[in-house]
């Protein structure tokens, strides 16, 4: 059994990627999740990394703050 999370979101502040001296990539962003509805409405700050291939690609040029995206993955 895995740990399935997923998601919609707004991306709170640009993602920003750094490498490891071990030589691995990493992009971490934080995602804002509104729940409930009316004056029972909440967010939930979600930090969310991306490893290797998909923190060097495409990714972290598209998460800019604003930008409402769908996020599916591992949860630990």
């Amino acid at each position: 059994m895995s740990n399935i999370m997923s998601f919609v979101g707004t991306v709170v502040r640009n993602a920003e990627t750094k490498v490891l001296p071990n030589g691995s990539t990493v992009c971490n962003v934080t995602i804002a999740n509104n729940q409930g509805w009316g004056e029972k409405k909440t967010v939930l700050f979600i930090r969310v990394a991306l490893w290797g291939k998909r923190a060097e690609g495409t990714f972290p040029t598209l998460l800019v703050r604003g930008k409402q995206i769908f996020v599916s993955g591992e949860l630990s």
